[in-house]
């Protein structure tokens, strides 16, 4: 029974922890290497959650310490821009497509792309809120959990990351004009 449910549980979530992992590490197959590890760790662990969303919480916290790990291992520094390794940030957001209209996709385009290269301009610690809070759907106290803060601090960095965000936006949107 718990194989069954730690497999269910896994197939339920491994796409977004994976989307972290990747984004983290910026290549796929360092991404692959941390979820193996956090799924290995997690069978290893005496007792799971039984809950679906106490067991998510688990998984993103586990993967995201397995890729700092990796990360402090291979001793890789981040790169300033996201241009290099674009389809490694998986924004998982959907639009609309403008119904057709040529304009409208060129401008959604275009919009992502200043989306991704603000969130790259982020400091670590801010974009790595913003992505769990707004991207991933946990709510504070959950961000606190993965992130071993308090849930004051996720709130006070999740606002000085949308402040960041907003501002890089702007300020990109006029170099583009």
């Amino acid at each position: 029974m718990r194989t069954q449910l730690f497999n269910q549980y896994i197939l339920q979530h491994s796409s977004g922890a994976f989307a972290m992992a990747l984004q983290m590490l910026r290549s796929r197959e360092e991404a692959k290497d941390v979820m193996q590890d956090a799924c290995c760790a997690l069978l290893r662990q005496a007792r799971l959650p039984e809950d679906s969303q106490q067991f998510r919480m688990l998984l993103y916290k586990v993967v995201r310490n397995k890729a700092i790990d990796r990360l402090r291992a291979l001793k890789v520094r981040q790169s300033d821009s996201f241009a290099e390794h674009e389809e490694t940030l998986a924004l998982p957001v959907s639009f609309s497509d403008g119904g057709g209209n040529p304009e409208a996709q060129i401008q959604l385009q275009q919009q992502m792309t200043l989306l991704k290269t603000a969130l790259s301009q982020l400091s670590a610690e801010h974009r790595d809120i913003l992505l769990l809070k707004d991207w991933q759907g946990f709510s504070y106290a959950e961000i606190a959990e993965i992130l071993d803060i308090e849930p004051g601090t996720v709130m006070s960095r999740l606002h000085r990351a949308r402040l960041a965000i907003r501002e890089q936006m702007a300020r990109l949107d006029e170099d583009c004009e």
